[in-house]
């Protein structure tokens, strides 16, 4: 039987799709409209299946695919783990997402104990001691356990315990425990590891796992998920979730897309599919629980659909509410790149008021400075409703973090992890304590860090081209500029999208140094795209020139 899930994960799409373009095309035949409904069901399948399965890239040339960020998805499985396993702590838990840990580590990781020259199972070859992961249940239970009951029933006291790391992975801490008595333990006689109890000074079980909050945002996705899971069989309910997430993401940027070419053209719609179908990076987040990458283009979508929408005040207004409640959920699911999501809620709207901005006094007209003052209110309030949006997630979380009161919390909030995540120790006082031109630099390294890519830029292109794609386009501009046929709309496009994700690598400079592994990902919500459509436009517009050329110095 096909699980309900999967049914309305296709529905929903297709009857949104149906509203969509009945608002857009509302003199559109059935024959047009059916048309467009199988080709929008056909490119969010592709990007589902692609998004689950990795078909564009495979496990060799995108390599992180299965184990991508899973150390942040166990952040929402934790919660699904331990309301499966009813852990009544979780019952009293204000946040959406927690860390559910035993001595195997993250309860649903599938983490493994030790198997080296020196260890077999977490079991050492050559003492009586086990190894288990450094994390919060261990290093709690360390400081008052005396004692360790295997499942075959031995009682071995803690001799000493000490901070190691495997050989293989030095950034993974484990505690090694020294044992009581002289022979040689394994998971053949003293069974498994994961089995063993640990024993206070008088004999008396200690717990077996702890459940601890994730308190740096509200965790919206882990109590949806959470709530979701309760319809499923446990045993399938995280694979489950990763295909609704992949479906929702696919439907998220297959409307990006439509929305893309009724905006601008065919081949700009088509450059941000292949983007969205092909970039390692975007494959990479799309099934992630925790992150909900969906949730970041979203906006995006708000905003196109405004733009294109902007003289009727009715879908500015739906607008104006969505631009709201999307921020809000984004927020409430984890503060990360807002700022470059938040400005790609504008940019196209920015770009259109850019372009009427610099129309020369003999080409403009009163509709087009009535227009130029439509797109300034409609940027505010659109702006203002997206602030809104994340001051309304703010005041939710800090109410929880000040335990009732909103302004300790949101201090707490910033001190723990706003600073960290920011400037960090640069933070006191304006720029901290180090000169403007110090933190200019940290900047610029920050940013430079991330012209360097580490992966393909979408399959079958080396990253090392991502300085071509990023300097061509300038380069372009120069010389249209010389030839007095500059083209103000595509440089308003480059130059928006490029702000995007700068804003944040400034911005949350911490956080993107630290994070290189994620932040990459931030050059695709729309600066890649328009890279490789300037490009191909340059190309496109210059094949007849050279031809011509070509012609009249070979004319006699």
């Amino acid at each position: 039987m096909v699980p309900k899930i999967y049914i309305f994960s296709i529905l929903i799409p297709f009857i949104l799709f149906l509203i969509i373009n009945k608002i857009l095309y509302k003199k559109e035949s059935i024959y047009e409209t059916i048309k467009k409904s199988i080709i929008f069901m056909v490119m969010i399948t592709l990007l589902s299946l692609n998004y689950m399965l990795n078909l564009s890239s495979g496990n060799v040339i995108n390599s992180n695919f299965e184990t991508f960020e899973k150390n942040s998805e166990v952040l929402v499985t934790s919660a699904i783990f331990a309301d499966k396993d009813k852990m009544t702590t979780y019952a009293n838990s204000k946040y959406g997402l927690q860390r559910y840990i035993d001595v195997s580590g993250y309860v649903g990781s599938e983490e493994k104990f030790i198997t080296n020259d020196y260890w077999l199972d977490g079991y050492s070859r050559t003492f009586s001691g086990i190894i288990i992961s450094h994390n919060d249940y261990s290093s709690r239970i360390l400081k008052e356990a005396n004692f360790v009951k295997f499942s075959n029933g031995d009682i071995l006291e803690i001799e000493s315990f000490e901070n190691t790391h495997d050989d293989k992975n030095i950034y993974k801490p484990y505690f090694e425990i020294k044992l009581s008595g002289k022979n040689i333990l394994s998971s053949s006689k003293n069974g498994e590891l994961s089995d063993i109890v640990f024993l206070d000074y008088s004999k008396e079980e200690m717990p077996s796992d702890v459940l601890i909050e994730y308190e740096s945002q509200f965790g919206l996705q882990g109590f949806i998920f959470r709530a979701i899971s309760k319809f499923t069989d446990y045993n399938i309910t995280i694979k489950e979730l990763n295909v609704l997430c992949g479906i929702i993401t696919a439907l998220t940027m297959t409307i990006i897309v439509f929305l893309m070419g009724i905006k601008y053209n065919l081949l700009l719609a088509v450059i941000y599919y292949l983007t969205f179908l092909l970039s390692p990076w975007i494959v990479n987040f799309a099934r992630n629980l925790y992150w909900v990458e969906f949730t970041w283009f979203i906006p995006m979508a708000i905003g196109l659909f405004c733009s294109i929408n902007i003289n009727n005040k009715i879908c500015r207004f739906i607008s104006y509410l969505l631009a709201f409640f999307s921020i809000l959920i984004k927020c409430l699911c984890g503060y990360e790149y807002i700022s470059t999501i938040m400005l790609s809620m504008i940019t196209f709207l920015v770009i259109d008021f850019i372009v009427l901005m610099f129309l020369g006094e003999k080409d403009k007209t009163i509709e087009d400075s009535d227009k130029k003052k439509l797109l300034f209110n409609t940027i505010f309030i659109l702006g203002i409703s997206a602030l809104l949006g994340f001051v309304v997630a703010l005041s939710i979380h800090g109410s929880l973090r000040g335990d009732g009161d909103i302004i300790k919390g949101v201090i707490s909030i910033y001190n723990n992890d706003i600073v960290r995540r920011t400037f960090g120790e640069t933070s006191s006082g304006m720029l901290g304590n180090i000169p403007i031109v110090g933190f200019i630099v940290e900047c610029c390294i920050v940013v430079i860090r991330y012209f360097i890519f580490g992966t393909e830029i979408i399959t079958g292109i080396p990253g090392i081209f991502f300085i071509v794609f990023a300097t061509f386009p300038i380069l372009f501009f120069i010389d249209d500029f010389l030839d007095k046929k500059i083209n103000i709309k595509i440089v308003a496009m480059y130059l928006m999208t490029f702000i995007g994700p700068i804003s944040w690598f400034i911005l949350a400079k911490n956080h993107s140094m630290n994070h290189t592994h994620l932040s990459f990902v931030l050059w695709y919500f729309g600066f890649i795209q328009s890279c490789i459509y300037i490009i191909i436009i340059k190309i496109i517009y210059s094949i007849p020139n050279i031809f011509k050329k070509i012609q009249e110095k070979t004319s006699f």
